[in-house]
């Protein structure tokens, strides 16, 4: 699987390129395969205006998903475009995971896409399941900025305990703290008493508590360096296009102020144009007098730029002899000084990347042991977001498109999900109800069908399954007439044509109960031979995870063998949709904490899960919290294999497990598809009555992929 680091720009001018690029050059040296993605950008003039971006595509160094051309309108800030938005990302990300081993991804700086850049920031590492790295840079209210990283866990991530944030980067450090960085690192490990610490004690006194309370790792400490924040003097000329008139110390020097000579040159202190490039017009270098020549020597001017210049005009100058023999660079344009002050509105002053040296020197400064992490843990990365899990759904199921059979075709829900689900290609959904009754729902819905849409009128093909319903039942009694009264069910009606091969698959249950949808099937479609009970699931589509519940609709007091089969079958359904499956078997007791029956079968279940299927990872028994959440497994059941990170949940008896579905659905705001139905010989899935429309696009996308 995978690695997903998004670094997150905490307050402006952090140096976000430069730390960009030799983060990924120092993940690359680790022999892992890095592409780069910023997911939005804003184009201007149809050009990419991202820095990172550019850099790269110029140097060829990283493979750059396409990002989405950044487009205001009012629709922007409306939270469904905004959900739009993160779909499309999903989309673009989920090309490219599969083929690298870290995805690197470049967050938004505050205000780099307005008011919504943090928003963005968050539900986008949510969706893709990132690990977050924080960036700043040291400044004098360092405790107000770790401050900003708590509040933007826990006031912008509202869901702060679903993220991963691998740490924090701080650049742009002071020399004083940087000759410290050894020890810096030795106390994050705790092997220095912070009282024994001088230089930088006032700086890690409080801050170092507030990061562990805060559980914000140092993965780099980056110092000031004016060659990893200045731009050099030949990019500055190779930008110009200038031509070499004296070459003088041309890669020893970095640019930081541009100055325009004029008669009040003489009167600029040396402090105020510390490495500075003079841009004098070469019609005025014959009024240079030799005390403005001797004031430019000697100050800290590192190059000169003369413009409207012709080549034969500088060979015999007073003030090109007079600067012959020193170091100072010197160049000449023939475009006059307006037309190039007009040229340099569009040169980048901000940091030129190009540089290997300076990606090294970043390099240098990331924590070792980090790097090497990404390595080691690349396989235990198996966690899926609900984003991530239902793209997934959609891909695959679009992929063979198979025929879905939805017998109440007159409720809205149901007309509008299957003209979703054909429209994105999800499946080919089949409407079973009076045509016209159907188009009336439609149009009222604002909903447009077509020739695309299928519609069979139940009362056309009736008969064509009474001698078929006779056959299947005639162990039973069946007649021809108790048939005919029977195929006026639809959900019968739907059944036969699914086991018929008419269709392949079924959804039902958003206006009939659970017994009503099952029934049939379990009478016409039967069991695999393989199982010994039909079981039910659902998937919880938690922000960041999925979680798989099993079983919340069917059977209502399994036993331990009916326990370890509905926790099989939960385990390879799981599989058949991208899931490393880590089964909890559910209790009110965690171990030997509590005693009774109950708790009795759960272990007995587990124990026949193992033996049954030793390839499985299974625990129990367990309470909720102890297979679910990492720190209360550490207290509750510090040898657990499940670690507190389950993602199927096995629930003791019915009562227990609808409960805590339904409870958690609502509570919670998750979206619950199902109950998805396991163990028969085709599809057949249940709605709940109180499903939404996405609800039943997933469901329809679950049976479509069971069918293959």
């Amino acid at each position: 699987m995978s690695r997903v680091i998004m670094l997150i720009p905490i307050g402006s001018h952090v140096g976000l390129t430069t730390t960009s690029i030799g983060l990924m050059q120092a993940i690359t040296d680790q022999n892992l395969k890095v592409c780069f993605f910023k997911p939005i950008v804003r184009y201007y003039n149809n050009k990419n205006t991202d820095s990172t971006m550019n850099v790269i595509h110029k140097n060829n160094s990283f493979f750059c998903i396409a990002p989405i051309k950044l487009i205001y309108t009012e629709s922007f800030f409306n939270i469904n475009y905004i959900s739009l938005l993160i779909d499309k990302i999903v989309s673009q990300f989920y090309r490219y995971k599969k083929k690298y081993d870290v995805v690197f991804i470049e967050g938004f700086r505050p205000t780099e896409i307005g008011i919504l850049s943090n928003v963005l920031n968050y539900k986008i590492a949510l969706t893709l399941n990132a690990e977050i790295v924080f960036l700043v840079k040291e400044t004098n209210k360092m405790y107000d900025l770790f401050i900003e990283c708590t509040y933007f866990l826990k006031k912008v991530f509202k869901e702060e305990r679903y993220l991963k944030v691998s740490g924090l980067i701080i650049n742009k450090i002071n020399k004083k703290i940087i000759n410290n960085v050894k020890k810096f690192f030795n106390m994050l490990n705790n092997k220095i008493n912070l009282d024994t610490l001088s230089e930088c004690s006032n700086f890690y006194h409080n801050k170092y508590l507030f990061l562990k309370v805060n559980k914000l790792r140092i993965l780099a400490v980056i110092p000031f360096n004016a060659k990893l924040i200045k731009i050099p003097v030949t990019h500055f000329f190779q930008y110009l296009n200038a031509h070499i008139i004296n070459i003088g110390k041309i890669n020893f020097y970095f640019i930081e102020n541009i100055i325009l000579f004029d008669k009040h040159f003489f009167t600029i202190m040396d402090h105020r144009i510390l490495n500075s490039v003079l841009i004098i017009s070469f019609e005025q270098c014959q009024y240079i007098k030799k005390i403005y020549l001797d004031k430019i020597k000697n100050s800290n001017i590192i190059a000169i730029l003369l413009t409207s210049t012709k080549e034969y005009q500088y060979k015999n100058t007073v003030f090109f002899d007079y600067f012959k023999k020193t170091s100072m660079t010197i160049f000449s344009v023939s475009l006059n000084t307006l037309q190039i002050l007009s040229k340099l509105n569009s040169f980048n002053f901000k940091v030129n990347n190009t540089d290997c040296i300076r990606v090294k020197k970043i390099k240098n400064y990331i924590c070792r042991d980090w790097l090497s992490s990404l390595c080691n843990s690349l396989e235990s990365n198996t966690d899926m977001s609900s984003a991530l899990f239902t793209y997934n759904l959609i891909k695959l199921s679009s992929r063979v498109k198979k025929r879905i059979i939805l017998p109440e075709g007159c409720d809205s829900r149901i007309i509008h999900a299957a003209f979703i689900c054909q429209k994105k290609g999800i499946a080919d959904c089949i409407l079973l109800g009076d045509p016209k009754a159907i188009h009336n729902i439609a149009l009222k819905e604002g909903i447009i069908l077509n020739k695309n849409n299928n519609i069979i009128d139940p009362k056309i093909i009736r008969n064509n399954y009474i001698t078929r319903l006779v056959d299947l039942r005639s162990h039973k009694g069946m007649t021809i007439v108790h048939a005919k009264e029977m195929v006026k069910d639809n959900v019968i009606l739907a059944t036969l044509m699914l086991e018929n091969n008419d269709v392949d698959g079924m959804v039902s249950g958003a206006i009939n109960t659970t017994a009503n949808t099952i029934r049939p099937a379990l009478q016409l479609i039967k069991m695999k031979k393989t199982v010994s009970l039909v079981s039910s699931l659902f998937f919880m589509l938690l922000s960041n995870t999925i979680l798989i519940y099993a079983d919340c609709a069917i059977n209502v007091v399994p036993n331990a063998d009916e326990l370890a089969d509905i926790a099989i079958q939960s385990a390879d359904s799981a599989k058949l949709f991208g899931i490393d499956p880590r089964i909890a078997m559910i209790s009110y007791s965690t171990y030997e904490s509590g005693f009774g029956c109950t708790v009795d079968k759960v272990r007995r279940a587990t124990y026949i899960v193992k033996k049954r299927r030793p390839d499985l990872i299974i625990d129990g028994p367990l309470q909720y919290d102890a297979a679910t959440i990492p720190e209360v497994a550490i207290v509750k059941a510090p040898k657990s294999c499940i670690s507190g990170c389950a993602n199927i949940l096995i629930f003791p008896d019915l009562n227990t497990g609808n409960t805590v579905y339904k409870a958690v659905q609502r509570l919670a705001k998750v979206v619950a598809v199902g109950p998805i139905l396991q163990g028969l010989n085709k599809p057949v899935n249940d709605l709940s009555r109180g499903a939404t429309i996405e609800d039943i696009i997933y469901t329809i996308a679950i049976t479509t992929i069971q069918s293959i």
